[in-house]
């Protein structure tokens, strides 16, 4: 079969499933070896914790802008080749690379020359502020390599090579885990260590997804012939990742204003914040792995025009997702300490995260319906409604919701901003269900 025939004929649950199994294995890679600098890290002590996840807004950061430019350049290119337009894909992967290079050099500029000031505008505390500074210096240093990585990434995943994007993603993340303990004890470079074993396997990703570019096991090409001077082709692909960029982006100021109002209560609360996201992480990546092995099959037969293969994949995709919800609601109900303590054994740290572990599992059962929604709005151009969605959950409802809890229920109110804060944002979702099924039936 041709990559065209398949994805345009292939049972709709056997095609998902088959595109879903390795985004899903390469977002949970990316969780883990997140986790695992935590793991590894916060044996230092409750500072050096902290400092993870001051740093990982800045990680959050650079991914969500090489997610932005990656989304809404494979949006344009699953629609291209689903209507048998290969040069045209062609044209949509090689600006987003030249938009992603452009990028991630001018982060490892400005980075390296404020690397200090960055971190304290993170909320960075005077006590971790010196660790974030020395792990975000090698962070800096990777950024134009993660950036390209996460567009090339996404360029493969709507192709329909999800496989060749998850060897990519998987090898680094692995070679971090494995690097980490050898960095930070056996060379004695703590939380340096980490950092640096963190850039080296990102740019081990790199080359590798490079790799399938250069020696053409892709369908789309990256060359500088397919770049064009028409601004507005740019703006396309920007427009189109825009929901990507609020729901990252605002990811990351929720986790700025969340290390800032929870600073004065300690690094013990900043730390387990930071775990609790770090599982929260987790169970996204899972749900967002799987929408991304979902958003190609619209994408392809949207542009074939083959609705009714769009409609299955909803309903099959927003099943999978809400039994894999359910299972880790039942897991952070059950075992909240066992949880905790697998990255700290401080008593403050570990009362403050079961609290936190316990309120996140109230909001898990709905994550997949309003994540399905948002994906299936952007991948077909509806940016408007998408980009809305996407900013509510850590952006439009959590902000002032943050602030609010915070100043009545003080550590309680942050624990409970980002459960209530999904659970809000998965009501507002319901009627862009209709609305997707009123577009789709609209165009049938």
């Amino acid at each position: 079969m041709t990559q065209y025939e398949k994805m345009t004929e292939t049972n709709v649950k056997k095609l998902v499933t088959l595109l879903a199994i390795p985004t899903v294995i390469s977002m949970l890679v990316t969780a883990i070896y997140n986790v695992a600098d935590t793991f590894f890290v916060s044996r230092i002590d409750d500072s050096a914790s902290a400092a993870i996840s001051v740093v990982f807004s800045l990680m959050t950061l650079i991914q969500s802008i090489g997610f932005t430019i990656g989304m809404g350049s494979g949006s344009l290119i699953s629609i291209a080749l689903g209507n048998k337009k290969e040069k045209e894909a062609s044209k949509y992967s090689s600006q987003g690379i030249l938009m992603g290079l452009i990028l991630g050099i001018l982060f490892l500029i400005f980075g390296i020359i404020f690397n200090s000031e960055i971190m304290a505008l993170l909320g960075a505390s005077e006590t971790s502020k010196p660790y974030a500074v020395l792990y975000a210096r090698w962070i800096f240093i990777a950024s134009p390599f993660m950036m390209i990585s996460f567009i090339m990434n996404n360029i493969l995943r709507n192709e329909g090579k999800a496989k060749l994007s998850m060897i990519g993603l998987a090898f680094g993340g692995i070679l971090n885990i494995g690097l980490d303990p050898l960095f930070i004890y056996a060379f004695d470079m703590g939380i340096s260590g980490a950092g640096l074993a963190t850039m080296i396997s990102q740019i081990i990703s790199f080359l590798i997804l490079s790799s399938f570019f250069l020696f053409n096991k892709t369908l789309c090409k990256i060359n500088i012939k397919y770049l064009t001077k028409d601004i507005k082709s740019y703006l396309e692909a920007l427009k189109r990742g825009m929901p990507t960029l609020f729901r990252q982006g605002f990811a990351t100021t929720s986790n700025i204003i969340l290390n800032f109002l929870a600073k004065p209560y300690g690094d013990s609360l900043v730390a387990a914040l930071g775990i609790t996201a770090k599982l929260y992480m987790i169970v996204r990546n899972i749900i967002v792995g799987v929408g991304q092995g979902y958003m190609p099959v619209v994408g392809y037969n949207y542009g074939a025009s083959k609705f009714k293969r769009i409609k299955e994949a909803f309903y099959f995709v927003l099943i999978v997702e809400t039994i894999i919800c359910s299972i880790f609601t039942l897991t952070f109900i059950l075992f909240p300490n066992a949880l905790i303590n697998i990255f700290s054994d401080s008593e403050e740290v570990i009362k403050y995260g079961e609290a936190s572990v316990r309120y996140l599992a109230i909001s898990l059962i709905f994550l997949g319906m309003s994540t399905t929604i948002n994906q299936s709005l952007q991948i077909i151009g509806y940016s408007k409604s998408a980009t809305f969605l996407a900013s509510l959950r850590q952006g439009l409802v959590y902000t002032p919701l943050v602030f609010l809890l915070e100043g009545t229920l003080n550590e309680v109110g942050l624990c409970l901003t980002q459960p209530l804060s999904d659970l809000i944002t998965a009501l507002i979702s319901i009627p862009f269900v209709f609305y997707f099924f009123r577009i789709i039936k609209v165009r049938e």
